[in-house]
């Protein structure tokens, strides 16, 4: 259960009928003063977002996918640096099957002394993404950093011919993890 924390989805509709979300973590941030400068801490919690398919390098979305999935983070205030992953699941718009998109793991992640957080996301070698270029991004909430809220987004590729970027697929979520 969520105490500092809220996670939102902002709606946009264009005229063409297509829509899209944004998702958002939003809350008490942690003062900087609370926010613990040595140990570690390990968080745990869901992400929520979607996923647009963009066909053989085509332009437009003919569907999307309901995101859903889990984070599992560790923080270690001393050093500065967050580890972990989230693995990612989704619902496609037009049949409503379930596809696993992998676990995505977290490089070179950080955390500065205001408790923002920013962190690299990697391609994982058994999804079916030959392409991945994106990055998490959040912050630290609640009286004493009990919470993490985190934003999600990247671009994919997986119809790739002969080392070339044809087509990218887009992906936005937002994240919420308690302190375990």
């Amino acid at each position: 259960m969520l105490n500092s924390l809220k996670l939102g989805r902002f709606e946009r509709r264009e005229a063409t009928g297509r829509h899209s979300d944004i998702f958002f973590a939003s809350g008490a941030s942690t003062p900087t003063a609370s926010i613990p400068t040595s140990g570690t801490a390990h968080y745990v919690g869901v992400i929520a977002g979607q996923y647009f398919p963009s066909e053989a390098g085509g332009t437009g979305f003919t569907y999307m996918y309901g995101v859903g999935g889990t984070v599992d983070l560790t923080v270690d205030f001393a050093a500065h640096s967050v580890t972990g992953s989230f693995h990612a699941t989704a619902r496609k718009s037009t049949d409503n099957n379930l596809v696993d998109m992998g676990v995505f793991p977290i490089t070179g992640g950080t955390i500065d002394a205001n408790g923002v957080i920013a962190a690299t996301l990697a391609t994982n070698p058994n999804s079916y993404y030959i392409y991945l270029r994106g990055g998490l991004s959040g912050r630290v909430y609640g009286a004493t950093a009990g919470e993490l809220g985190l934003q999600a987004a990247f671009r994919t590729c997986h119809y790739c011919f002969a080392g070339t970027l044809d087509s990218y697929d887009a992906f936005d979520a937002a994240g919420a993890a308690s302190r375990r």
